[in-house]
């Protein structure tokens, strides 16, 4: 769901073999066919230059698809014939290799002018922008834009685009609003770019303040706002280059800014003497990180918290957000972590931490590694959200309650490891963490029961401002 280019290769045993009760034989062809773009299934013993052809021929249509937009995993499954080992190694003569051929994809001179012509008198435009990688052509393009107040631009922390006039806490930011003021606010048209929106808050207003036009900027169409109009398999850029028609000074647009920047002041009036909590260490996160770190967002808890700051432009957000599911955030940090001489940051709460601590069974943890884990016992979202908040199954069936430490973890794998549980011990700590000359896990102890109501407070705290 991220539309990422993955090749899966499995090793499978000879057909003739699946379901008669042979060891480490299952139906595996198939296996991922809702999740995948492509497969191909090979022929174990090719004997013939007609069955090598198959092989290669297949091999090719699979990886080349993975790497046509939208781009995406795929699978190719190598059933392999016993006997498996002192097998003479035979060089392939030759390997085919079929090109994929790349193809620029962009807007014809008709559907330009059509597009402008609709621009011109359209009214209020809101672009917001999903998760995506540094681009520093879209970052300019939509600072001119903003500056000039000919849009509204909405972002989240893992759009990695910064500017004083985007509205980049969005929850905080439409907290307060009243009905008068989403009428007065909503767009007229809505362009979105990028991936996946953290945000409920933003989604849901969208799907109640609907725009006349939605215009989806990406390889596939989504209509999270229930009001698509237009999808443009495009390069953003090509779109935002048209906005420049947009009359300047739109009455709407500088209204949000002025509502981010006084939403802005409130959120530090209350950080500032903000109790130890999740809340008090996000805070502490936001003052110290490095500005070049790389960060990784855990899921959940985690990744709500982190939009509710500013960060500086130097810094770079990821997160595993194609469903949002807490599986495999840790290894992706560790895999990222590999490929970079940058400090990366791996931020995480305490259930997507355990559940993924095989994250570390390997002899190629990166010194670079540096963990804040965040453990307030159970999975405290559970505690944020109304529907479970509310019932007698909380703490048995919804959030999880544990008191497991990570510090068995870090001995098996031989990472450094250091646990706090006071407000005075956290800023050094972090200070320490990033110093860190090994792979690190700082585990952060917060009072369990106090973490929700400190960001219940903070809502309120804003809505009132």
């Amino acid at each position: 769901y991220q539309h990422i280019p993955l090749i899966v290769i499995s090793a499978d045993r000879p057909a003739e073999w699946i379901d008669q009760a042979d060891g480490q034989t299952i139906r595996q062809v198939g296996a991922l066919k809702n999740h995948i773009k492509a497969e191909g299934q090979l022929n174990g013993n090719p004997s013939n230059a007609s069955e090598k052809w198959y092989n290669e021929r297949s091999i090719n249509e699979v990886i080349n698809s993975a790497l046509t937009a939208p781009f995406g995993p795929v699978h190719i499954n190598v059933p392999l014939n016993e006997p498996l080992y002192n097998q003479v190694e035979k060089p392939a003569v030759s390997v085919k290799n079929i090109e994929r051929v790349a193809v620029s994809r962009s807007l014809t001179n008709e559907t330009k002018t059509r597009l402008i012509n609709t621009l011109k008198n359209i009214g209020h435009v809101f672009v917001l922008a999903g998760l995506q990688s540094n681009n520093e052509t879209l970052q300019k393009l939509l600072s001119n834009l903003v500056e000039s107040r000919k849009v509204t631009v909405f972002t989240e922390t893992t759009s990695n685009l910064h500017h004083p006039d985007f509205v980049t806490c969005i929850d905080r930011t439409i907290e307060g609003l009243t009905e008068d003021d989403n009428q007065k606010l909503k767009p007229n048209l809505l362009i979105t770019i990028g991936g996946p929106i953290v945000s409920k808050k933003i989604k849901f207003w969208l799907r109640k303040n609907t725009a006349e036009q939605h215009w989806h900027v990406g390889h596939q169409p989504t209509d999270t706002y229930m009001c698509l109009t237009h999808h443009l398999d495009i390069e953003p850029e090509e779109l935002l280059e048209l906005l420049d028609v947009l009359p300047t000074n739109n009455s709407a647009s500088k209204k949000w800014v002025e509502i981010s920047r006084e939403n802005r002041l409130a959120h530090q009036t209350f950080v500032d003497q903000v109790p130890f909590s999740d809340m008090f260490v996000f805070n502490q996160i936001n003052q110290t990180l490095p500005e070049n770190a790389v960060v990784q967002q855990g899921n959940s808890s985690v990744v709500r918290y982190m939009q509710l700051y500013d960060w500086k432009a130097g810094q770079t957000f990821y997160g595993n957000r194609g469903t949002s599911g807490i599986d495999g955030s840790t290894s992706t940090a560790v895999g990222f972590a590999t490929q970079t001489d940058k400090p990366v940051v791996m931020i995480t709460g305490d259930i997507s931490f355990f559940y993924d601590s095989n994250a570390f069974f390997h002899q190629h943890v990166p010194d670079n590694l540096k963990v804040i884990l965040i453990n307030n016992q159970g999975g405290s979202i559970f505690r944020i959200i109304n529907g479970p908040s509310g019932t007698n199954e909380l703490e048995r069936y919804f959030e999880s309650h544990h008191q497991f430490n990570a510090k068995g973890i870090a001995d098996a794998y031989s990472v450094d490891f250091k646990s706090i549980d006071q407000q005075n011990q956290v800023k050094s700590a972090l200070e320490d963490l990033y110093q860190s000359k090994k792979a690190t896990i700082l585990e952060i102890c917060t009072p369990r029961f106090e973490n929700d109501q400190v960001l219940k407070d903070y809502f309120r705290a804003i809505k009132t401002n």
